[in-house]
């Protein structure tokens, strides 16, 4: 469907290629229709890893097309059941702003950890798309990584974007717990309040099918 309409989009143009203000319309629309045709195949899950916390596991779609390196990366710790002692945990916790507080927050809708075990910084790739709820993104420079309870245009499109969530029973659990409320004490004016939570949650990863941890125990 999306094809022919470019067809026709094409041949619009030739009609009025003596009208610039035509063709730019036009030239726009069709961009407008491809982004459309790639940006689900882009999306598309692929594999899954598990994440194991004491409070339930959160599955992970990985985005394989849209940042084939670095669900490479988060692969090959999975299928290697890695995260050793504290090197992977859950450590911030911002929930949802209920209405009718700023939507843009605090707080900021997001599930944030770490996930230092990886073989190597992830490389700067999956920015192509904004980050929505469900979404699972790294912090641009690192191995920190968050979990999006929310929609945040605000934030264009500057996080590498690399999984899915879309069950939340554990998610809500951990967001659940008690924090603290953070402010960078250098900070001036426009300070930033973090909540972190008073008690990190530590993670195993595993391929999803890995029973290794098994269904319901936490991993020893």
């Amino acid at each position: 469907m999306l094809g022919a309409l470019l067809l026709l989009l094409l041949l619009a143009l030739q009609a009025v290629a003596a009208d610039p203000a035509a063709r730019h319309s036009l030239h726009a629309a069709a961009r407008g229709l491809a982004a459309a045709a790639i940006t689900p195949t882009l999306t598309e899950p692929g594999r899954a890893v598990v994440l194991h916390t004491q409070f339930g596991q959160i599955r992970i779609r990985l985005l394989e097309q849209l940042a084939p390196q670095i669900t490479a990366l988060v692969w090959d710790l999975a299928a290697k059941r890695g995260c050793k002692g504290t090197a992977c945990a859950f450590y911030r916790s911002e929930a949802r702003p209920p209405p009718p507080a700023n939507p843009l927050g605090p707080p900021y809708a997001l599930l944030q950890g770490r996930l230092h075990d990886l073989a190597e910084d992830p490389p700067y790739e999956g920015n192509t798309i904004e980050v929505r709820r469900g979404h699972v993104c790294f912090i641009p420079g690192g191995k920190d990584f968050f979990i999006a309870l929310g929609d945040h245009p605000e934030w264009g499109t500057s996080h590498p974007v690399w999984g899915m969530v879309d069950e939340w029973a554990t998610v809500d659990a951990i967001v659940s717990q008690r924090h603290n409320t953070w402010v960078d004490p250098g900070c001036k004016r426009d300070c930033i309040p973090l909540r972190i939570l008073q008690v990190e949650v530590p993670i195993k990863i595993a391929a999803e099918g890995d029973h290794a941890y098994g269904s319901s125990r936490w991993p020893p």
